[in-house]
């Protein structure tokens, strides 16, 4: 499909100086990702139209800047495509709201279990497109401690990936890169786990977390509950000399 997108307050905010304008990161996301996708992006702009300015290079010299991926820059004329959007035409807000919801969801998930499946089947029929967020390994030793995680951050992102249900993973090492990714992203709706309902204060990038759904624990599952067992198994198996073979897979 050939898209035609309007540049300023579009793309990129005006401030009354077109040498001043500034990115808006969501959008261009959005175009980047309609062109890699393989639809046709033009871009179009009436800078100067009124005034006989030549702002072709400084548009070129943004576009560039700010990392818009398109096929054609065309200076005050309207082009033939099958989409326009701009600011005075379909209305950006509803442009908006017409993108894919997205469902954010994250947590260590060292080792997954049936409860952590059946969250991932929750969220994932939220919306359209599930984005897990996985703290990296240095994270979770600050979060739980030196013992853990069991798994490292690559093989648990390849965990992860394995799922039908979840489209993307990303991982993030403090609250600010979580914030990071909430604002990347965007999501409609972040999941958590039901204890959260009490300590939404304690929401980490609250602000942009889009509408918040809980979660309650399912059959009680919980990884710190699992890797006790096996540590008081491993413990007593060597009490009493009987340590297991392990050649086999498990």
């Amino acid at each position: 499909m050939k898209y035609c997108f309007d540049i300023d307050d579009t793309l990129l905010k005006y401030h009354g100086d077109y040498t001043l304008s500034t990115p808006i990161h969501s959008r261009i996301d959005r175009v980047n990702r309609l062109y890699e996708e393989g639809h046709k992006i033009i871009l179009m702009t009436a800078r100067g139209k009124s005034s006989g300015k030549d702002y072709t290079e400084l548009t070129k010299k943004q576009m560039d800047q700010f990392g818009i991926k398109h096929d054609e820059l065309i200076m005050n004329q309207k082009p033939d495509a099958d989409v326009f959007i701009d600011d005075k035409g379909m209305n950006v807000s509803d442009w908006d709201r017409s993108a894919e919801s997205v469902v954010w969801l994250n947590g260590c998930f060292d080792i997954l279990h049936r409860g952590h499946i059946e969250m991932f089947k929750y969220a994932a029929n939220l919306g359209c497109r599930l984005v897990v967020g996985t703290d990296t390994d240095e994270r979770v030793r600050r979060l739980k401690g030196n013992s853990r995680p069991i798994n490292k951050l690559e093989d648990r992102i390849e965990m992860l990936h394995s799922l039908k249900w979840i489209d993307e993973v990303v991982s993030f090492d403090s609250d600010e890169e979580l914030c990071f990714w909430l604002m990347h992203y965007q999501p409609k709706y972040r999941v958590l786990g039901g204890d959260y309902k009490h300590q939404i204060d304690s929401i980490v990038g609250l602000e942009h977390s889009g509408e918040l759904k809980f979660f309650d624990r399912h059959l009680h599952y919980s990884t710190s509950e699992i890797v006790d067992v096996l540590r008081d198994k491993k413990q007593n198996d060597s009490e009493d000399g009987t340590m297991e073979n392990h050649s086999n897979f498990e």
